[in-house]
């Protein structure tokens, strides 16, 4: 904007000429994350006097960032910076045992951990804590009356008050970290995988149920046919 070449948003801090974020860390060429957009790439130090290696860059200005179907924005309205990024890993398998041990005491027998996520925002490639509140959105799927637990920095787990938007549970928080979903036990007996024993002792399917019935109507119609019988032979 003022002819230098050089962006005027605060990424040539040091006047080096060159962007203090790196944008290319993997030196293919092209913006990494889509967090800019190089209008044109001069791979050639030489060709440029200063050593800046882009003649125009547009700064993509996020007001909300994803990853691993988690959302999140800030209650602000205003955007992230291009050097924040959110980093979301499932990590159910390896802290499900933990966490449950650690909320045994919120939770009914009906109820298990379902959900298990490790929420970061990363500036810079470095993990860090939201500058102000932010909106949280997570899905919960087919999960039947999802509960929020929130591991504080003590490790002591907290409930998290939320409002269901959609197939969201969205909450506003200041810190982040390990978020567990908690919700009903999946019901595992089949309505059509009844069993009953059958005389032999042995377990069958439903028919034996049906058999059994036959059996006994047909006993009772018989004894009633000979009690009949028998008043009407006495009478």
């Amino acid at each position: 904007m003022d002819g230098d070449e050089i962006p005027d948003i605060d990424i040539d801090i040091n006047g080096n000429g060159k962007p203090d974020i790196n944008i290319d860390t993997d030196d293919d060429g092209k913006a990494d994350e889509n967090l800019y957009e190089i209008n044109e790439w001069k791979p050639d130090k030489d060709s440029h006097k200063n050593g800046f290696l882009y003649d125009t860059i547009e700064i993509k200005q996020k007001t909300e960032l994803e990853d691993n179907g988690i959302t999140v924005e800030n209650t602000d309205g205003t955007s992230f910076l291009p050097n924040y990024v959110l980093k979301v890993e499932d990590v159910t398998d390896v802290k499900q045992s933990e966490v449950t041990a650690g909320i045994k005491e919120f939770i009914k027998e009906t109820q298990e951990v379902k959900k298990i996520y490790d929420v970061k925002l990363l500036k810079d490639n470095i993990e860090v804590q939201p500058n102000g509140t932010l909106k949280i959105k997570i899905p919960y799927g087919s999960i039947k009356n999802p509960i929020l637990f929130r591991k504080n920095a003590n490790g002591t787990y907290e409930k998290i008050e939320y409002k269901m938007e959609g197939n969201h549970l969205i909450y506003e928080t200041d810190e982040l970290g390990i978020v567990s979903m908690i919700g009903d036990k999946d019901n595992e007996t089949s309505v059509n995988a009844t069993y009953t024993a059958n005389i032999g002792g042995a377990l069958t399917g439903d028919h034996t149920n049906m058999y059994i019935k036959y059996v006994f109507l047909f006993s009772f119609l018989l004894i009633t046919i000979i009690f009949k019988s028998k008043k009407q032979n006495d009478q």
